[in-house]
């Protein structure tokens, strides 16, 4: 028998899982479906992310993941400061209820990033990929 000897991985090779967040986020159903897409990239977790409001009205960004799995902040990259603190039990994730005020920027009117809740549907990278934008574009395009 050959003994198994760990050397470890760089962030190139590593494995999906090992970011624990990573994978694709959903709530809801049919053409307005909530969905967060979380990838590693570059050393650090990006995301996507729209979120829907009544009607037509929604939420959209992207950015960084920080913080531990267990509760994670979102930092939107944008013209607006805002950091979403969030909880993750049992392969869920649920937005504070209370937000920074630089959040409302995100969205339009009607709709809301506090308190959104979204079940995680895959931890593989690909599926993740594939999550599209308010337009139809990559939510988590590759980079």
């Amino acid at each position: 028998m050959i003994p198994f000897r760990w050397t470890g991985w760089s962030d190139s090779d590593a494995p999906e899982s090992s970011a624990g967040l990573a994978g694709l986020y959903r709530s809801g159903s049919g053409e307005h479906d909530n969905r967060i897409c979380i990838v590693k990239r570059a050393g650090a977790l990006q995301f996507g992310l729209v979120v829907w409001g009544s009607g037509a009205s929604s939420c959209s960004g992207s950015g960084v993941v920080n913080g531990p799995p267990d509760a994670p902040r979102f930092q939107m990259a944008g013209d607006s400061p805002c950091t979403i603190k969030a909880a993750r039990k049992g392969g869920r994730i649920t937005f504070a209820s209370g937000l920074p005020p630089g959040c409302s920027y995100y969205c339009s009117p009607k709709a809301s990033l506090a308190g959104a809740a979204l079940a995680q549907v895959s931890s593989r990278r690909d599926q993740a990929l594939r999550a599209k934008d308010l337009v139809g574009e990559p939510l988590c395009a590759s980079g």
